[in-house]
């Protein structure tokens, strides 16, 4: 059985590689600022995307993407307008959830992209 840590590790890596497959370029993974972390920071297009992933084995507490705050999107969004500042090609931001429901009794993963987040 995963740890926590390695169930986040795992699902970042899973929503990393479908954004790739829509075209985003990943720019870092698992940034650390005081006060959080970002999961991933990717650039489609001249986007800036900020992305926060979450992940659930059942639905018994909600869908992953219910589990982001506005408090939480607060964050993502001040800390972004301060990465965009140093981003070249990048000329908005964007704040997007993926989220991804593993139901291990069916052996089935649900994932659900939430793009253009606003708050």
């Amino acid at each position: 059985m995963l740890s926590r840590k390695n169930k986040g590790r795992w699902g970042e890596a899973v929503a990393r590689r479908y954004l790739e497959g829509k075209g985003y370029a990943t720019l870092r993974t698992n940034y650390y600022f005081h006060g959080g972390e970002i999961d991933l920071i990717m650039q489609h297009g001249h986007a800036l995307v900020l992305v926060e992933v979450k992940w659930r084995s059942s639905l018994s507490v909600g869908y992953p993407e219910e589990a982001v705050s506005t408090r939480k999107l607060r964050k993502l969004w001040r800390v972004g307008e301060y990465l965009l500042a140093s981003a070249p090609g990048c000329d908005f931001l964007r704040v997007e959830v993926v989220s991804l429901l593993y139901k291990t009794d069916e052996k089935c993963l649900n994932v659900r992209h939430r793009p253009y987040l606003h708050i």
